[in-house]
């Protein structure tokens, strides 16, 4: 059993971390930037230049979509890689627009963090009704942007009348009225949750990041020498930010006796499949906007019936697409990407969904973006053979890595088409 429990925790560790010579570009119906926010222990390329969390060791496609059509092309958000889903969206609106991270009152009294984050300066501050982006998420990123998106529309009341107790001031994502974004896509997203997160959420949760740090491959990295900084979880409002001459054995005993693990305000929880129906249900979709998902199947049918792992993939994926594969008694839940099961990623359950019409053969083909339509989830059959890190290139292996570079290279070209040539 202990053998299983540490493939498992390093499978989730390990597994989670997880372009370009363009043709000319089709004619474009909007000009709006292109944002990408990461999954669980996501990080920005400065802080692992060699070995960026969007492209891996062939490709960086923040710096190459830059370099081809313009700075301001696209931007990277980062955001922290265990918290809530509700924390790193508040993160996510104070790092796009600048400003000071709010994570509401209501939502900071209830799960006993502080109210207020780090600071930043904002890397497109002109985000408005008319400067609007085009937001691509991957894994627990999928999540993220739902939120956001959700949020900047509807607001939230209950942040509202906190505010309005207090005599404070509501910040402008919970006040809502916001219709900034163009597009949402989600990349191997865990909209329904996963399997994965069925052990015990504070155990599994801290033992990933106490893994790392005995392992030396926590993020982020310094991004000068690439050493590890097993410090810096951006977790600051738990106040699991190191003190001025903390051992680093004392720091790790309150990152593993935190609060933040025996709550329901952290990743894992929102990851599982009762998170992930809470978020479905404080999430809707706009009827100007539309939303475009993307899922990977790196299993087969085994001779049972179930689903069991391709050869090929990294160890810790057939790990996890051997054990989504056998749990449960409904088929359309075994077959995954090794940590997301392509149900799960397809689209949120309840809400409107269809198949994208916008490609002739599948995902990797120039799209007609006439056929796309707004206020529903569009969703293309997986794609057969990828795991969970081949949608972002991040492959431990130099074979595979290499193998898959022109693919992530075509599928992240031909998405930047798509989607600047939605119309408005």
């Amino acid at each position: 059993m202990k053998k299983i429990r540490f493939a498992f925790i390093l499978f989730l560790f390990t597994g989670v971390i997880t372009l370009f010579g363009f043709n000319d570009q089709a004619d474009a119906a909007n000009d709006y930037p292109v944002v990408f926010v990461h999954g669980l222990n996501g990080y920005g390329q400065d802080e692992i230049p060699s070995f960026p969390y969007w492209g891996g060791r062939s490709n960086n496609i923040i710096q190459l979509l830059n370099q081809e059509y313009g700075d301001g092309t696209a931007y990277e958000a980062v955001v922290n890689p265990y918290g809530s889903d509700w924390d790193r969206m508040c993160e996510l609106y104070a790092y796009l627009k600048g400003g000071t991270v709010d994570y509401g009152i209501a939502h900071s009294q209830k799960y006993g963090h502080e109210r207020f984050g780090r600071t930043y300066p904002g890397i497109y501050p002109q985000l408005d009704d008319t400067n609007k982006v085009h937001i691509i998420g991957h894994s627990m990123g999928g999540q993220t942007i739902r939120d956001f998106d959700s949020m900047l529309r509807n607001g939230n009341q209950e942040e509202i009348a906190a505010s309005q107790n207090n005599g404070e001031q509501v910040s402008p994502l919970f006040a809502g009225g916001h219709n900034w974004l163009q597009s949402v896509t989600s990349i191997a997203g865990v909209h329904n949750g996963t399997p994965l997160t069925n052990s015990p959420i504070n155990e599994v949760v801290r033992d990933v990041i106490n893994t790392g740090n005995l392992l030396g491959l926590s993020l982020p990295r310094d991004s000068t020498t690439l050493k590890p900084q097993t410090t810096d979880y951006k977790l600051d409002q738990w106040g699991l930010v190191r003190k001025q001459g903390e051992s680093l054995a004392k720091f790790n005993n309150r990152v593993i006796n935190s609060k933040a693990w025996t709550s329901h305000d952290n990743s894992i929880y929102d990851l599982s499949i009762n998170g992930a129906d809470q978020i479905t249900q404080r999430t809707d979709l706009s009827a100007n906007e539309y939303y475009f998902t993307y899922a990977g199947n790196a299993t087969k049918q085994s001779l049972t019936g179930r689903a069991e792992p391709i050869k090929g993939i990294a160890p810790y994926f057939s790990i996890g697409a051997a054990y989504i594969g056998n749990q449960g008694n409904d088929p359309n839940w075994w077959p995954s990407d090794g940590c997301v099961p392509v149900i799960s990623a397809k689209a949120p359950i309840g809400q409107a969904a269809q198949p994208d019409q916008t490609t002739e053969n599948g995902p990797f083909e120039y799209s007609n973006t006439d056929k796309a339509v707004k206020g529903v989830w569009q969703y293309n059959e997986p794609v057969q053979g990828w795991d969970h890190n081949d949608f972002v290139g991040l492959d431990v292996t130099k074979n595979r890595d290499k193998k898959n570079a022109q693919k992530v290279q075509t599928f992240y070209e031909d998405l930047f088409i798509k989607l600047r040539g939605l119309s408005a």
